[in-house]
């Protein structure tokens, strides 16, 4: 299995953001203009055996990542042996680190120890929080999901396409969020 942050091609070409949208199997989701997410920050893209699995669009505000919208994949049609594994405490793990890395370099390298005891507090805390249920607009239709809040992040994870959304930022970021299919035009200026 290969996973790689920023999505390659298997020569070791890097693809461009607006070459990632184009290349993903089904539509990816973005925050809609009218919200406070403002502008895509970045496009980052995993692959697994050489395959797109998911697209990732993060949104800043002051220098710091508020928001991400993940559209994953359907796996139909995937070798099922080594697909990564998608759910509420990776997503608020992976932005609770992105938000630290942000604020700058931490005093010491993660251990595989330390990497353990974090995902074990986050597990714990989403565990422990209550689901709600939501409904969100997605290209103006309703969709419903899940929403947890737990260790200062909230996750909204939602089935669109037979594809996984998960929304994942601070809980004031996802009070008002509204989705749309994205366009080249989101990412052209990455």
């Amino acid at each position: 299995m290969e996973q790689h942050e920023n999505e390659g091609t298997p020569d070791g070409r890097i693809l461009r953001p607006l070459d990632r949208l184009a290349q993903f199997p089904g539509p990816i989701a973005v925050a809609h203009e009218s919200g406070s997410a403002g502008r895509v920050a970045s496009l980052a893209g995993d692959v697994v055996n050489d395959e797109p699995w998911a697209l990732e669009a993060t949104y800043h505000e002051s220098g710091q990542p508020c928001l991400a919208v993940r559209t994953v994949r359907s796996p139909q049609g995937m070798n099922p042996r080594g697909l990564p594994v998608e759910n509420v405490s990776i997503q608020i793990l992976n932005f609770l680190n992105r938000a630290n890395r942000s604020q700058g370099p931490g005093l010491t390298a993660p251990s595989k120890e330390s990497s353990r005891i974090e995902f074990d507090q986050v597990r714990i805390a989403v565990d422990r929080a209550p689901v709600q249920e939501v409904e969100l607009p997605i290209d103006g239709a309703v969709v419903r999901g899940t929403r947890t809040d737990a260790l200062d992040a909230a996750v909204v994870e939602l089935n669109w396409h037979g594809q996984a959304v998960f929304i994942t930022g601070r809980p004031s970021a996802l009070e008002a969020i509204a989705l749309r299919t994205a366009t080249p035009a989101d990412v052209d200026h990455l």
